[in-house]
């Protein structure tokens, strides 16, 4: 099964090259320009504009002296209300109905929370999510040389250290479950990039600082992405991953569409050094390499990863153009060997053998301009067990194991200019499990919106869980 849907992905990018004309390129996402392209951010110079374009790939110096700050705010209150459908009658429920250890008041306190239940007790269960949160950037030109960019943010509840009573949620039920009082620490601050660009010559490029990688081209999924700390949320797939500390080089080839991209990635796993600050073991240190180079028309890019005791990985990434409208993205990965934390089930331990790991994707994307709709699909084959995404929703990871396909269909606009919709469906063919939602968008004024509609999850030999979302955002914005 694994050989035929990669000879399926194999063939349709074949097939697809010798298509296309070389006026047909699917702009990549690994240029410099997607990575900085910071909408609404307000520039300050010491010196008036000189026409200076910021770009790494052309070798352009910087403007000496300018600074751009910028920032969002992301401001809003969130409720979910579950409607668990669950068969009420089943073994479960007369083995807590029939147990003579448990008083009265806990078998009706069980069995509220995993039974179905009334309209009213639904609404008394809803939850309530606030989030006030914040980024700010500043991308600094101190030097014609230097680039110095850094993004960090703030997250509610603003504290670093309180005794509070913590309570774990499980959105399959919604339940929230008090597990005692004890000390909770929450980030008041972090950052999210902090990196210096500076070019060697012409035609190479540094940066060294903690960054977001982008090699992978998917956009639910996207194994290809092996450099960063998080993968992509399918439900949020825009939002920013985690990147590591890295040193970067990078090199263009003069005349042609083609550079190479170097790195070196120390481990993330600290230990403090006395008298020197916090290190980690240079053995742990990943090593990465990626050649880009263009096509027909196609973006194809082939790298490799390896660091000591993982499994070590080749990639394959493309992107381009059907019909001259509709976009195709896909991504191969072949990993060999054993992984000590995500695929030491690959093991053979009486043979010693080490046997290949394929990960593979493939999407497609379509804007229509009359109406505006834009359409979003991939499928992902998986064939390591324990990868997994955290989702914005869901309280508990998802296994990506197996056969899996995501879509999303977003309307600008339904009927009115105010109103838009989104519908977004996700579903494992291998474990059986599955979510989907549908939302509306309304903006009454612009610093107000309201988002409103049905969550579904599902899971194998379960009753699917209903629930409704409503997301009230004020103020959110940028500058």
């Amino acid at each position: 099964m694994k050989k035929f849907f990669s000879l399926i992905i194999f063939v349709l990018f074949i097939s697809s090259l010798f298509a296309q004309s070389d006026d047909d390129l699917f702009g990549g996402s690994s240029s410099d320009d997607d990575l900085f392209a910071d909408e609404g951010i307000v520039s300050v110079s010491s010196k008036p504009a000189n026409g200076i374009i910021d770009k790494l790939r052309s070798g352009v110096l910087y403007e000496t002296g300018s600074i751009k700050i910028g920032g969002t705010f992301d401001l809003s209150l969130t409720t979910i209300t579950s409607f668990k459908q669950t068969e009420k009658y089943n073994d479960k429920y007369f083995f807590i109905k029939n147990n003579n250890s448990l008083t009265t008041d806990e078998k009706d306190f069980i069995l509220d929370y995993d039974f179905p239940r009334s309209f009213q007790t639904a609404l008394s269960q809803t939850l309530l999510v606030p989030k006030a949160d914040s980024q700010f950037t500043i991308d600094a030109h101190p030097l014609e040389n230097l680039r110095l960019y850094t993004k960090f943010g703030i997250k509610y509840p603003y504290i670093t250290e309180s005794t509070s009573t913590l309570m774990s949620s499980n959105f399959s039920g919604m339940n929230l479950i008090i597990s005692g009082t004890s000390d909770l620490w929450v980030n008041l601050f972090y950052v999210k990039e902090l990196f210096a660009d500076f070019n060697l010559t012409k035609n190479t490029a540094m940066r060294f600082g903690k960054q977001t990688v982008t090699w992978g081209v998917g956009y639910f999924f996207s194994p290809a992405d092996v450099i960063n700390l998080t993968a992509i949320d399918p439900e949020n797939p825009t939002t920013q991953v985690e990147g590591p500390l890295a040193l970067r080089t990078q090199i263009v080839f003069p005349g042609t569409q083609n550079a190479f991209w170097g790195y070196i990635i120390p481990d993330n796993e600290f230990a403090n050094v006395a008298n020197v600050g916090f290190g980690a073991y240079l053995t742990k240190t990943a090593l990465a390499a990626k050649f880009e180079f263009v096509i027909k028309g196609w973006e194809v890019g082939v790298g490799a990863w390896y660091r000591y005791q993982k499994s070590p990985r080749g990639i394959l990434t493309f992107t381009g153009t059907i019909f001259n409208k509709i976009g195709i993205f896909g991504e191969c990965v072949l990993a060999y060997g054993k992984d000590d934390e995500l695929n030491n089930q690959w093991v053979d331990y009486y043979s010693g053998k080490r046997d290949f790991i394929w990960q593979a994707t493939i999407g497609a994307n379509y804007t229509w301009s009359k109406p505006k709709i834009s359409f979003y699909a991939q499928y992902y084959y998986n064939q390591a067990k324990n990868y997994y995404y955290q989702s914005s929703t869901l309280t508990e990871n998802k296994q990506t194991f197996g056969h899996n396909l995501a879509a999303m269909i977003y309307f600008e606009k339904i009927f009115i200019t105010d109103l838009k919709g989104q519908i977004y469906g996700n579903m494992n063919f291998t474990s059986g499990d599955g979510t989907a939602f549908a939302s509306l968008i309304y903006s009454p004024i612009k610093e107000v919106s309201i988002t409103a509609g049905p969550y579904l999850l599902w899971e194998e030999f379960k009753q699917p869980t209903i629930a409704a979302r409503f997301i009230f955002s004020f103020g959110s914005g940028k500058f």
